[in-house]
Parts: structure tokens; C-alpha cells; sequence
């Protein structure tokens, strides 16, 4: 059996719930709201979304309607995702793409990163301080601005929420020189308006439904490898999979993730050499490798060698199971 998973907004919640005054860095009462409100926040709303890939601006606006746990995402007309439909609840997030007459399946992310940032808040991790500074006016509403920063200072991220009902109405993130790699504001902002729940309904006749694990099965196909997989029993699932090039050999990766944890599993054939698979744990990720009927896989994730060697014995015959 399937053992249910802890969905990100009570992991935060629990994290915020049990932290302790003398924690550090402190978690602003703001940010608690935030998090505590996330479960039951309803409204709909215009937001621009940015991304930076090197000299690359990706920018587009998105069209959202929320309630609660299920969340609606449309694209306006003239948009590149024009006809795209996004529709997402506490487990699953399902995307149809017109144009492949295509529904994928993939795990919820919806506020994976405030998630993060609690875990990490309530851990007092000493290379964060968490900060309050001058709020905004966004899409006609005040806010309050949550600073993220290292112990040198350097904004990481800045976070604006609505004190009212506790929403993100607009977030910047940076890299470690100070640029700005990513962003989303609301530009129109409508809050417990009633939503007609046939919204988050997302079916169509005739369209393919794909998994990740349809993907990950054409893929082990196509390339040589075997259809193993974590099985979902670990309390992780298959996010997405691709073929990726180390020492010029392939290998096949697989993301995972349970809440805001992920894990990384690659399956390699036997000549490639498993110490190169190392460069892929940085700070506190662990990699725990092993070799099985010619090929070697290798786990990495921010969990102890012991619980890795755990989650390796659950690696297995790609049943979903």
C-alpha cells in the first residue's frame, strides 16, 4: 500500500507550529501567517512571472484562480502558452497542452519553496537570517516585505505578503552577486471571491493522460536502461526524468520528491566510472551508489547515508507501487 504524504503546506505549518522562540533565525509572525493562512487562502488574480537563463529573460503572465487546495492556472490570449491549463490540488498537478492534445500528470509543487524556507527557518541554518523590511504596494494592496539573507548579507530573497489574508503577492529571488534570477508580482489581485469549483476540473475527451512514469519507461526504452524506479512506498514520487551526459556517457536521472524534500537517483551502465557521480552532492547532499545486473545507480539526497541505504533497498521494477 501507498503510504499517504504529508502535503507541504502541513510540513511548513508543523515546522512554524513547533519552533521555539530562542530559534534561529527567527521566523517573522508574518511569514507564520503566511503559512498558516496557505490552506485556506481564495482568490483570483493576474500575475507576471520572470525567469533569467543566462542572457535569457523568459516573461509571461499567468491567469490564477485559488481555493484553498486546488489551484487553476490559465495563459492569456496572445501568450506562448495560449490554451494551456494547469490544474493542481494537494497531490497532483495536471497540465493539457493543446497543441499534443496531451494531459501530463506530475506531483503538486504549489508552495514548494515556502515549504523550504520554513524547514530551513525552524532548522536555524547559520547561513540564513531571515529579516523584515519596508512592505510595497502590490496590485493595489500593502504588504510586508520577509528579507532572506546570508550571514554576510547578501538578499537571497524577498518576500512581499498580504497581512490580511497572508498571501504572496509578489517574491524576487537573486543569486549570490546581487542579479536578480527570478520573480513573480500580481498585477490584479481579487481575494475570497467565490470560485465555481467546476474550475479544477481538467479532463478532455480524446487526450492522452502521460505519467511520469510513461516517461520514464519510453525513455529506459529508447536508451538501453532498465525501468527501475523508486517505489512510492518511500514516501517520494517520480517528478520527472531525462538523460544527462557525465564524462561523456550517458545517464539516465530521476528526480523525486516528498513535499519540499527531493531526492536524485541515476542509473548508469557499468563502464561509467561512480566516483564522477560525486560532483552531483554539494553542501548537505549525501550519495549513497551500488551496482545491480550491469548497471550503477546512485542516490543523492539531504537525508543521512543510513536513511539513503533504506531508500536504495526500495529501488526496484518500475510498478508505482
Amino acid at each position: 500500500m501507498i503510504r499517504p504524504l504529508m502535503t507541504v503546506t502541513t510540513f511548513a505549518a508543523a515546522l512554524i507550529v513547533s519552533a521555539q522562540p530562542n530559534d534561529a533565525p527567527a521566523v517573522p509572525e508574518i511569514l507564520r501567517k503566511a503559512i498558516a493562512s496557505s490552506p485556506h487562502q481564495r482568490y483570483f488574480g493576474h500575475l507576471v512571472r520572470e525567469f533569467r537563463h543566462g542572457a535569457e529573460v523568459d516573461k509571461h503572465e499567468e491567469i490564477v484562480f485559488r481555493d484553498g487546495q486546488w489551484t487553476r492556472i490559465e495563459f492569456p490570449e496572445g501568450s506562448k502558452f495560449t490554451g494551456q491549463v494547469i490544474v493542481e490540488n494537494h497531490r497532483d498537478r495536471r497540465h493539457y497542452f493543446p497543441d499534443r492534445n496531451v494531459i501530463e500528470v506530475m506531483p503538486a509543487r504549489r508552495e514548494e519553496a515556502l515549504g523550504r524556507l520554513a524547514r530551513l527557518a525552524k532548522s536555524g541554518q547559520k547561513k540564513l537570517k531571515i529579516s523584515l523590511g519596508p512592505g510595497e504596494v502590490v496590485a493595489g494592496f500593502k504588504t510586508e516585505q520577509v528579507v532572506v539573507s546570508d550571514n554576510e548579507g547578501n538578499v537571497l530573497q524577498r518576500i512581499f505578503i498580504e497581512p490580511k489574508t497572508g498571501t504572496l503577492l509578489k517574491r524576487k529571488l537573486f543569486d549570490p552577486v546581487g542579479a536578480p534570477v527570478g520573480s513573480f508580482e500580481f498585477t490584479q489581485f481579487s481575494p475570497n471571491g467565490r470560485i465555481d469549483p467546476s474550475l479544477f476540473t481538467l479532463g478532455r475527451k480524446g487526450a492522452k493522460v502521460v505519467t511520469p512514469d510513461d516517461k520514464l519507461q519510453d525513455l529506459c526504452t529508447a536508451n538501453g536502461f532498465v525501468f527501475a524506479k523508486l517505489s512510492e512506498s518511500s514516501g517520494y514520487r517520480l517528478e520527472h526524468c531525462r538523460i544527462n551526459k557525465v564524462g561523456g556517457d550517458e545517464v539516465l536521472m530521476q528526480i523525486y520528491s516528498s513535499g519540499p524534500d527531493k531526492l536524485s537517483l541515476f542509473q548508469s551502465r557499468s563502464g561509467v566510472n561512480a566516483s564522477r557521480m560525486e560532483r552531483f552532492a554539494k553542501d548537505e547532499f549525501h550519495v549513497f551508489t551500488w551496482n545491480r545486473e550491469g548497471k550503477t545507480y546512485t542516490l543523492v539526497g539531504r537525508v543521512t547515508d543510513e536513511r539513503l541505504q533504506d531508500l536504495a533497498r526500495l529501488v526496484g521494477p518500475g510498478t508505482g507501487q
